[in-house]
This record gives structure tokens, C-alpha cells and sequence, in this order.
């Protein structure tokens, strides 16, 4: 029942009709209480709802709802998969997205930095998901309130300095003259 209940919400929330919306939230909230009475508050099913349900409150205005549902399960998701799951990385992430879409750069720079850090570990450093939020938190690092506030690791600046390139050619003969470039 939770299955289809939660097939029928995505489906509804793919149309993305205002009035198909409505219903996947009925439809989601329906799956929440059948799925917080019948499996538990700390279960993969209730916590997938949960996750559908935040993403749905995001997507149609009510950020601050949403946020809500993505801070009480994130405890449940460090339980369930593991303080370095990629579940967990995806809520820092969607948190940290919707705290940039508000304009607070802060929250989202310490959220963007809390999946990098666990993407780095679960998915490696080379890995497209670490390289996109990379790039994130370089643009928000860019901005001059935030560059001067955050200070970067030893490592972050030794990433951000020039490359040391060193160009050695061998002894040429120029018009009588030897030279070589250092």
C-alpha cells in the first residue's frame, strides 16, 4: 500500500500541475502516518517518504517545511546508513541548496561543506556529485563576505595557488651567444 500510495505521489508530482501537487502531498502524508504506525519513525520506508514529502514542500514554496523534515530525519539517516552514506550527503546537500536559494550563504557554505566532505569519503574525490559541490562552494567562496569570513584549510590553498611550472630547455646556440631558459 505504501508502495503504490508513493508511486502515485511521484507521478503526481511529475505532471507538475498545481492541483497534482495537492494530491501527492495527500497522497505522501497518507504514506507518512501508514508508514510511522506500521514500520516505525526510524525506518528506509518511512525516512523515503519523509525525504519525497521535503522535496515536494521545497519545490512548491514552503522551504522552511521542508527544511524541517530534512533536519528531524537526518539523525534517523546517520543511524540507518551511517554518518558517511550518500543519503546523508544528499540532505546536506538539499539543505544547503535551499539555504542558498534564501540568500544565506553561510548555512549554505558549513551545509556544502559537510557533503563534500562526506562525498569525498563515499564517492572519492574524482567523482562527478564531489566535483559539482566543489564548484559550488569555489562560486560561494568567491563572494567577498563569505572569502573573508570562512578560512580555508592548509589544503584548500594549496589547491587554489598556481600550479609551479618549471620550463628547463638545453644550451642553444644564438648568434654566437649560449643561453638557456630557467
Amino acid at each position: 500500500m505504501v508502495d503504490t500510495g508513493l508511486a502515485l505521489a511521484q507521478a503526481y508530482i511529475s505532471t507538475g500541475k498545481e492541483e497534482a501537487e495537492d494530491l501527492a502531498e495527500k497522497y505522501l502524508n497518507e504514506c507518512l502516518v501508514t508508514c510511522q504506525t506500521g514500520y516505525g519513525p526510524q525506518h528506509k520506508k518511512t525516512i523515503e517518504v519523509q525525504d519525497e514529502l521535503a522535496r515536494l514542500l521545497i519545490r512548491t514554496d514552503r522551504q522552511e517545511d521542508g527544511l524541517d523534515i530534512l533536519k528531524s530525519t537526518l539523525p534517523d539517516k546517520c543511524e540507518i546508513y551511517g554518518d558517511y552514506s550518500e543519503q546523508v550527503s544528499d540532505t546536506h546537500k538539499l539543505t544547503a541548496s535551499v539555504h542558498l536559494s534564501q540568500g544565506n550563504l553561510e548555512k549554505s557554505l558549513r551545509g556544502y561543506k559537510k557533503c563534500l566532505n562526506i562525498e569525498q569519503i563515499v564517492l572519492g574525490k574524482n567523482h562527478r556529485k564531489t566535483k559539482d559541490t566543489e564548484r559550488t562552494i569555489d562560486i560561494l567562496m568567491a563572494s567577498p563576505g563569505l572569502s573573508n569570513k570562512f578560512v580555508l584549510s592548509k589544503e584548500d590553498e594549496l589547491k587554489k595557488r598556481p600550479k609551479f611550472n618549471t620550463m628547463v630547455t638545453t644550451k642553444q646556440t644564438l648568434g654566437g651567444f649560449k643561453s638557456s631558459a630557467f
